[in-house]
């Protein structure tokens, strides 16, 4: 595949597009020597490999997908690719006159002295200094010059407008036939870009479509939130870039980035409109949890299937450390062991929902048309090809929540594909939580059986009593649970299919009684609940002719890769005593909401006769403490295997 460089560049900066004859920003001429150096370097202005230990200076590394260097040959017998040059990349260029000869014009396209160019600029934009000749001649002139280059001369001309002196990429700096040179150059590759000044992303679909109107003012016009959402599209779902496992390595390590598209650049500390790439491009990898870093890892690819594990390991330097550079062993041993690993080291892995971003992600592109589709569902997910185990979430998203969400739970081992968990869970394994006669039907939502609203007040929410069983005979817990839909809510059909779902899906964990619905509504610091209909409330709290006082209800809301069957022989286990909790410093910044909401995996199996556990999501619970009080159950951690 070819690329086009256009320069000069559209600049996005603090939400402003501009453009200059050359970038505004750009490398400084000096920057400081690092600790380490690679073992070889591009010296830009001639474009030859020079030995690092021979350089006095900083360097600027290089971020791309190879599909965009040329064409690429790939051989599935030795798992080998090689790449052909045509030198048919494409440089556009405005055209730029410059004044020689005493006035005599010529088209150039060199203009290496700032002051002259712009004083060439000056007097060639000045109709007083044209003739009509002139004039008329610019008009029949073209606004661009293109040439074909190879890739090499697109990475010289980058160079050569950001200032950047030395540069590392791997083409050059890597002898690809050796494979010794080869597999030490990618253990130190995590090194190569967390020491670079500067890393440069070359993201050729990234470009801007500037209407007229905005050139006319200046070159200078606020970003329209729709060139904004169409910018950040081109790069999240649509770029080679954003897709390849090597590139995800070097964001994470670079210290800064700088993105360079066909027509615009734009510093990481300036991509803030674009919230889907906003955070992997302003924080390192020791404030990127292990969940961040598969969240985009997993919609990923590589040309190699054992880069796969080889570039993800180099974002964790003591996991790398433990496995071996050998591209003919065995892929699956590999993968297993590397996302053993993982799971030793971080728990959290079990953090995951359905597809959500994916789907965007994952878009397939049609191929008769230059557009992505948009109106069906089917997107893919690289990860889905390699036979993994359900708790490394082949199957759903890991959940990318921007904060500090941890677990202290450390009572589990990996072995192979096993995951061996000691915990406390709710299920509906010991006895059904359901009665005999229940049928879906016993929790689908009708207009008729929401209780009669107590008056106007639009802050009433609609909740319901559930009972919890523990190991204990005879012993129930009554528990105040929200469904989180207010008076209004109720008046749409679709909620109420959303209602009919949730209490259905609670029915696997508690005794759920659709007579038990009620309307409650916060007074003070408290809640209040009202039972409107017919039959008791059981509840530990005070009550009284109005209603019944209770702390807030818990919430409860599921996050899963499939639907939870109403089927009995199914087995659904929330486990409890795997809280993932959000650990913030500064736990008073929280809101009340924040500091009592927890997370809990969730695996099922298929029926009592099966051996094993499959991991399918999270649920997210507000006031866990509350839910789980009384529950005696949760005091006798069982053993869950999970495959």
């Amino acid at each position: 595949m070819y690329i086009t460089y256009e320069s000069p560049q559209w600049t996005i900066e603090n939400r402003i597009i501009k453009k200059y004859s050359q970038p505004h920003k750009r490398i400084p001429t000096e920057i400081p020597k690092p600790n380490f150096l690679p073992s070889k370097l591009v010296r830009t202005y001639d474009m030859q490999v020079v030995p690092g230990n021979q350089v006095n200076e900083g360097y600027c590394a290089l971020s791309y997908s190879w599909n965009q260097s040329g064409e690429i040959n790939f051989d599935k017998t030795t798992g080998k690719s090689t790449r052909i040059d045509q030198g048919k990349h494409i440089i556009k260029r405005d055209y730029t006159p410059n004044i020689n000869n005493h006035g005599n014009n010529q088209y150039s396209n060199n203009n290496n002295n700032p002051i002259e160019e712009w004083w060439h600029t000056f007097i060639i934009n000045n109709d007083y200094f044209k003739s009509t000749k002139q004039k008329e001649k610019e008009k029949e002139q073209p606004k661009h010059v293109s040439y074909y280059v190879p890739f090499q001369d697109i990475i010289k001309h980058i160079c050569h407008d950001f200032n950047i002196k030395y540069i590392w990429f791997d083409q050059m700096c890597i002898n690809q036939n050796d494979q010794q040179e080869k597999h030490q150059e990618i253990q130190h590759m995590h090194r190569i870009y967390n020491n670079a000044y500067c890393t440069v992303a070359l993201v050729p679909e990234f470009n801007l479509k500037v209407q007229d109107d905005t050139k006319k003012h200046n070159n200078n016009s606020h970003v329209d939130i729709l060139m904004y959402d169409d910018a950040e599209r081109k790069i999240h779902e649509e770029s080679q870039w954003f897709k390849r496992l090597w590139t995800l390595e070097e964001t994470v390590k670079s210290q800064e980035l700088l993105f360079i598209g066909q027509n615009v650049h734009v510093w990481a500390q300036d991509t803030h409109p674009f919230k889907r790439v906003h955070t992997i491009f302003n924080k390192s990898s020791e404030e990127l949890s292990l969940r961040h870093i598969l969240f985009y890892a997993h919609m990923r690819t590589s040309t190699n299937d054992h880069d796969r594990v080889y570039a993800l390991a180099n974002l964790f330097p003591d996991i790398m450390q433990k496995l071996d550079i050998d591209y003919d062993q065995s892929l699956n041993d590999l993968i297993i062991r590397f996302y053993g690993l993982l799971a030793e080291k971080d728990i959290t892995i079990l953090f995951f929902g359905g597809h959500n971003e994916y789907k965007h992600i994952g878009r397939v592109k049609d191929t008769t048309t230059t557009r992505t589709n948009t109106t069906d569902n089917k997107y893919k997910v690289p990860i889905q090809q390699f036979n993994l185990p359900s708790w490394t979430s082949v199957h759903g998203e890991h959940i990318f929540i921007d904060d500090h969400i941890t677990s202290t739970f450390t009572d589990y081992s990996i072995s192979g594909r096993s995951m061996l968990v000691k915990c406390t869970g709710i299920s509906n394994e010991q006895q059904s939580y359901r009665m005999e006669n229940d049928t879906i039907s016993s929790f689908t939502i009708q207009q008729e059986d929401i209780p009669p609203i107590p008056d106007n007040h639009h802050f009433w929410r609609l909740g319901i009593t559930a009972q919890l069983f523990s190991n204990q005979p005879n012993h129930v817990a009554t528990k105040a649970i929200s469904l989180n839909t207010s008076y209004l809510d109720t008046k749409k059909i679709k909620n109420l299919n959303r209602i009919s779902k949730t209490l259905c899906n609670l029915s696997n964990f508690m005794k759920i009684n659709k007579k038990s619905l009620y309307w409650y509504t916060q007074e003070g610091t408290g809640v209040e609940q009202k039972q409107m209909i017919s039959g008791t409330t059981s509840c530990s709290s005070s009550i009284t002719e109005e209603g019944v006082h209770i702390n807030e209800p818990a919430s409860i809301s599921f996050l899963l890769t499939e639907d939870i069957k109403f089927n009995t022989s199914a087995q659904y286990v929330i486990l409890s005593g795997i809280p993932f909790k959000n650990h913030t410093e500064s736990n008073r910044a929280l809101s009340f909401k924040e500091r009592n909401k927890n997370y809990y995996p969730v695996i099922t199996k298929d029926s009592v006769d099966t051996n094993h556990y499959r991991a399918i999501g999270t649920c997210e619970i507000i006031h866990p403490d509350y839910l789980f009080s009384d529950c005696n159950n949760l005091s006798n951690p069982r053993t869950y295997l999970i495959q």
